[in-house]
């Protein structure tokens, strides 16, 4: 999530914590090739490149939500009540960031 487009809510503790819950995520936005970077080699970032897995990005991104259950087989993603966003997410423990 590149900084000057996200809420301060979407902070790496945040994200911790979703990680930590290991629920699945939604992430909605667009999906385009950025062939200007290029993914990691042997989880190594390649030049000054962040870390990343693939050259496809979904950016920028608009909705980030967690699924209620744990089980992927559970989060259909057609049920809006399945998720919840970041900000509303059981678990979840938010402060937000506070840029200078």
């Amino acid at each position: 999530m590149i900084p000057h487009l996200r809420p301060g809510i979407w902070n790496m503790d945040a994200l911790t914590q979703v990680m930590d819950l290991q629920r699945p995520v939604r992430v909605s936005g667009h999906l385009f090739f950025d062939g200007s970077h290029e993914p990691c080699r042997n989880g190594t970032p390649v030049g000054s490149d962040p870390r990343r897995i693939a050259e496809w990005e979904i950016h920028p991104i608009y909705t980030f939500e967690v699924c209620t259950f744990d089980a992927v087989s559970k989060c259909d993603p057609d049920k809006p009540s399945f998720w919840q966003p970041l900000s509303k997410a059981n678990g979840v423990n938010l402060q937000e960031e506070i840029e200078d």
